[in-house]
This record gives structure tokens, C-alpha cells and sequence, in this order.
């Protein structure tokens, strides 16, 4: 499912995966040699101003402990929560 991110906005995607310390990026979990759980996660999608750099927009995703993390299934989750975030905005 691709969802359309309005025209003149960067995305910034940030996946975190469960680890035996907490949550964390699986090149710090590898680098520190925590253990990846395939359990459990959290996507972060931020929608900024490429000029200049400021955020105008977040959504958060996060996967159960019961579920196997799915990076496209929280991208489009985490997206459709930023964009919805932002619409909201422009109509206040």
C-alpha cells in the first residue's frame, strides 16, 4: 500500500526493533551486540521541510509483543499517522 506524502515534504523514517535493553536501531543492537527480538518494534515517520529542516509532522507505529515486526506494515501505519496529524494542523 503506497501512501502519498504531500508535495515539498521529506520523510525521515526511523525503525526500532526490541532488543534485550530496551528499544533500538538494529545497527546499534548489532554494534553493541544486543539481542534483536523478532517480537515487538516501533516505526517513526517524520514529515519535514527540506529547506528547513523543521518537522511539521510525526506518526508513530507500534507493534505488538505478540506480532513479528513488519518494517512496510509500520512505514504505512507510522505515514498514514503523520499525514493525518498534518492535515489537522492545516484545518485548525
Amino acid at each position: 500500500m503506497n501512501i502519498r506524502v504531500p508535495e515539498g515534504l521529506e520523510v525521515r523514517i526511523s525503525h526500532l526493533r526490541l532488543t534485550d535493553v530496551g528499544f533500538n536501531t538494529k545497527a546499534a543492537a548489532k554494534e553493541h551486540g544486543y539481542t534483536l527480538s523478532p517480537k515487538g518494534g516501533m516505526t517513526v515517520v517524520r514529515l519535514c521541510d527540506p529547506a528547513t529542516g523543521e518537522m511539521r509532522a510525526t506518526g508513530i507505529a507500534i507493534c505488538s509483543l505478540h506480532d513479528n515486526y513488519n518494517r512496510r506494515l509500520g512505514r504505512t501505519i507510522a505515514t498514514g499517522r503523520a499525514i493525518k496529524e498534518l492535515s489537522m494542523e492545516l484545518t485548525s
